[in-house]
């Protein structure tokens, strides 16, 4: 008799190409351009590629990230103390579940939202609850419930995603201070995964309150997605927390070489970024000429209505073209699209034109 499975062992839906459903076409992973993923297009820059290639591999890495940690202490204008680099925002997710939620805790979700907020809640035996943004409303984060919410529940951890995935809309980080100041019982987690994908990203204007961690991600703006690498900054008290359930070596000697040369080169970085940005805002453009009413967004992906989402992704798939489908995030009407190149971009417009005639699909 096998030993018995806990019955909330489910994969979330991601974004990202899946080898397994790419063979299913008679595609491999160089034969489809992935608009799904929010990871910069133009890739790592040359001096972080070095670096990465000539990291050391025959001893076992920093399991503390020491020089990595000194160099975003830096960065940010904190002390060592206060920073925990992690296997992306996706460790220090669960590692802010695992160290903080018991069975029957609450936990409160701003959504729609990464699905690894409640995935994790749900493994420690927490009771997670979302308050979501509309279509409606046109996606803008809804505050004013989300507060009247965490007055009801008092609920041990809050995850909220700023700029949030998929909608690409942005809370006032200000605002959110006060709500954890008002709220001194609940933990924020504040997932900022996706603000260096802004030339001019928000920054809060004060010290966070005690009770918010906030999460960084170096694989989005940075290109790192291979190499899986984020980073939490918080109070001394709560870094120590969630260090002390940390697996060891769970960052590898590549990515803190390629963490470390990235921020070095702060300024190629931020050049992408900015082609990025600029290669989005002509992407959003083109589909609005051709007849499609994509969601305004602060980031370089949006949201866009396509009735049948999951039809609609499909078929761009059997043209080598992958977005993804948002049915996992509670919008099955909608895919989300992330940016490339601007030559890349231009194929995905023709593309969206051709299913849009064939299949029905929504416009404008």
């Amino acid at each position: 008799m096998m030993p018995r499975v806990r019955s909330d062992t489910s994969e979330p839906v991601h974004g990202g190409a899946d080898p397994a459903e790419l063979a299913r076409f008679g595609l491999g992973p160089g034969d489809v351009l992935d608009f799904s993923a929010n990871v910069n297009p133009f890739g790592p820059t040359p001096a972080v590629l070095r670096a990465a290639a000539g990291a050391v591999i025959g001893r076992y890495p920093d399991r503390g990230c020491g020089d990595l940690r000194r160099a975003l202490a830096v960065r940010h204008g904190v002390t060592e103390a206060q920073v925990l680099v992690g296997n992306g925002s996706s460790e220090l997710i669960w590692l802010a579940a695992v160290a903080y939620l018991a069975p029957g805790d609450q936990v409160l979700v701003l959504g729609p939202a990464f699905g690894e907020y409640e995935r994790a809640a749900r493994l420690t035996g927490a009771e997670p609850a979302a308050c979501r943004a509309t279509a409606g409303d046109g996606f803008q984060p809804p505050l004013a419930r989300f507060e009247q919410y965490l007055r009801e529940k008092t609920p041990r951890l809050a995850f909220l995603t700023n700029p949030n995935n998929p909608t690409g809309q942005m809370s006032p980080p200000d605002h959110l201070r006060l709500l954890a100041t008002r709220h001194p019982q609940t933990l924020f987690v504040v997932d900022e995964a996706y603000a260096d994908c802004r030339p001019s990203p928000d920054e809060w204007a004060a010290t966070p309150a005690a009770n918010v961690v906030r999460l960084r991600s170096m694989t989005k703006a940075h290109g790192l997605a291979g190499l899986r690498l984020g980073y939490a900054l918080g109070a001394g008290e709560v870094i120590a927390v969630l260090r002390s359930v940390q697996p060891p070596w769970s960052v590898n000697a590549a990515a803190q070489a390629a963490g470390l040369a990235a921020l070095r080169d702060a300024a190629e970085v931020s050049l992408s970024v900015a082609a990025w940005a600029a290669a989005a805002a002509e992407l959003v453009s083109r589909v609005r000429a051709a007849g499609f009413a994509p969601v305004a967004s602060v980031v370089p992906f949006f949201l866009l209505r396509v009735g049948d989402a999951r039809g609609v992704r499909s078929r761009l798939l059997r043209e080598g073209l992958l977005v993804r489908d948002c049915a996992s995030f509670g919008l099955p009407e909608f895919v989300r699209i992330s940016a490339r190149r601007p030559e890349e971009n231009a194929r995905l417009v023709e593309a969206l034109v051709r299913v849009g005639v064939e299949g029905g699909l929504c416009r404008d």
